[in-house]
């Protein structure tokens, strides 16, 4: 991924974490992009998201993207969608935008892989728990600004751009 991707172009990222997982025949990543002035700062790669591992994943999304105090984050999971009597496979991608706190947007990107059909993406309601668990965490503020909790499980990878504000933040290191 580029560091400094711009929010503008979203669009290009995902289709590149769409194009990995076609490439390779496997499930997309599941991540969370962080944007802070329109440009991408931090990504937080997390184990793929499965129902056996969803309430831990989603956990620590909802302790961890308030901290970031983002001004925008996209958080891509693989997921499965009916259509035709067929389960098809797909990446769930909730936008969300710090000018429209209350309303994160979740698109349904159609992935041909393990012989599931392409075809075009298109926008839901938060359909499960763990996508309206994230929805009503997005708007809150961080608990103390300023101090990014990055208390991760194993499984979890953090990374930051050199120049992105949330270098300056003071990491949490807490044993509870």
């Amino acid at each position: 991924m580029l560091a400094e991707h711009p929010w503008s172009r979203v669009d290009e990222l995902l289709d590149d974490v769409r194009s990995a997982a076609v490439e390779a025949d496997t499930l997309p990543e599941s991540l969370a992009l962080i944007f802070h002035e329109g440009r991408l700062t931090a990504v937080l790669e997390t184990p793929p998201f499965v129902a056996e591992d969803a309430d831990r994943i989603t956990r620590v999304l909802c302790r961890f993207l308030p901290s970031t105090m983002a001004d925008q984050i996209a958080v891509v999971w693989p997921a499965g969608y009916q259509a035709g009597g067929e389960t098809l496979w797909a990446m769930k991608v909730h936008l969300w935008e710090r000018t429209k706190p209350s309303r994160m947007r979740t698109r349904i990107i159609p992935v041909s892989i393990k012989g599931s059909v392409d075809g075009p993406s298109f926008e839901i309601k938060p359909p499960d728990p763990w996508s309206r668990r994230l929805a009503k965490a997005l708007p809150r503020p961080p608990r103390t600004p300023g101090v990014i909790d990055t208390r991760f499980p194993p499984g979890f990878e953090y990374y930051v751009t050199p120049t992105s504000p949330m270098s300056e933040y003071e990491p949490l290191h807490l044993d509870n």
